[in-house]
């Protein structure tokens, strides 16, 4: 792993954090608040989220980003990394949230599509960033 890929990774986790807050806490909040029975279920969600964990997640998946952009499929275009990112982010929250939709009584059918129409959005906006950061002054 090289530091291009590590201050990639670090850009997108940092533009990730930020982007979550902006969707989930103010764009979406009530969206969430009214499609989901976890309302019902005393303390699931905490009151007091750990931001450092935020983070380390959101660092987690633009370090996979990076290390498949960087070391497997060589994309280094800002155009490459949006259609790869919302590709990727699109299939993994697909994952999740069908998951968690078939086996746990906490979202319904409509969260599964948005939240995985809004990951693909967001995982686009970060394959883009990402993709940019490896490609730029490569050559330099």
């Amino acid at each position: 792993m090289n530091t291009r890929i590590l201050i990639a990774a670090t850009a997108g986790a940092i533009l990730y954090f930020l982007l979550g807050w902006l969707i989930y806490d103010v764009l979406v909040a009530d969206y969430y608040a009214t499609h989901s029975v976890t309302q019902y279920y005393n303390g699931l969600i905490k009151s007091n989220p750990s931001f450092v964990g935020i983070f380390f997640s959101c660092f987690a998946f633009t370090l996979v980003l990076a290390v498949i952009f960087g070391n497997m499929a060589n994309i280094t275009t800002i155009k490459d990394g949006a259609l790869a990112g919302t590709t990727i982010s699109l299939l993994v929250a697909l994952y999740l949230n069908l998951n968690i939709w078939s086996m746990f009584n906490m979202i319904g059918k409509t969260v599964v599509i948005a939240d995985s129409l809004i990951s693909a959005i967001v995982g686009g906006i970060l394959g883009a960033v990402i993709a940019g950061i490896l490609g730029y002054k490569r050559d330099a």
